[in-house]
């Protein structure tokens, strides 16, 4: 579940990479209609990251919000690169001519890579997730994440895109992921077209319905 964890300043922040074990989720366009607040506690107005976190020496992982300044800010205290920014908006450019997972400026670009277009169905699948829901989902979709992410040119398991599906099943209003994505277009947002075919072959393959699309 998302917590209010504050982090205003500079010097906060680096207290709390003492204390806690933290590491990014994703970095995701904020969508009309969403109102979301920054660790630092302002609200958010453009796009934001998502980081999970844990006590030291726990296992209970919670996660965290904040805008593109404090979380480069994490990040630089990590050592770890900017998580390119995932515009789900029809006005934002595509890796493969049908789903974007972003670039960052000034960054080694993602859309160099080469994509499994299963991979890719599930990371963008993952991503639009996190957009959807006020409560990003735990520590299982940040770990599929990472390793689709890592092992992005090739197909992914199917037990990882049965997992993703399991857990849009626990969506609060019994969406599928593409009535969620309608959803977001009747908030008054130009959301692309998304297709999951690919992952819908894969669940069927093995009997199962799909909530993708």
């Amino acid at each position: 579940m998302v917590t209010m964890f504050f982090c205003r300043t500079e010097k906060k922040r680096e207290e709390l990479i003492k204390l806690y074990d933290i590491s990014p989720v994703s970095h995701v366009k904020l969508l009309n209609g969403q109102v979301k607040r920054s660790c630092t506690g302002d609200q958010l107005t453009d796009s934001y990251y998502c980081f999970s976190y844990k006590e030291k020496g726990t296992d209970k992982y919670s996660t965290f919000l904040c805008g593109v300044h404090s979380a480069e800010h994490f990040l630089d205290l990590l050592k770890l690169p900017k998580i390119p920014l995932f515009n789900p908006l029809s006005s934002a450019s595509s890796t493969s001519g049908q789903t974007s997972v972003g670039t960052v400026s000034g960054s080694k670009s993602s859309q160099s890579r080469k994509w499994h277009s299963a991979a890719e169905q599930l990371y963008t699948a993952i991503n639009l997730l996190i957009v959807c829901w006020d409560t990003v989902p735990g520590n299982a979709l940040k770990d599929i994440k990472e390793k689709v992410e890592k092992y992005h040119y090739k197909e992914p398991f199917s037990s990882q895109v049965k997992a993703i599906n399991k857990i849009i099943s626990y969506d609060s209003k019994g969406r599928t992921l593409q009535q969620m994505i309608d959803e977001l277009r009747g908030q008054g947002n130009s959301v692309r077209n998304f297709r999951f075919n690919l992952l819908n072959d894969i669940l069927a393959n093995e009997k199962i319905e799909s909530l993708y699309e």
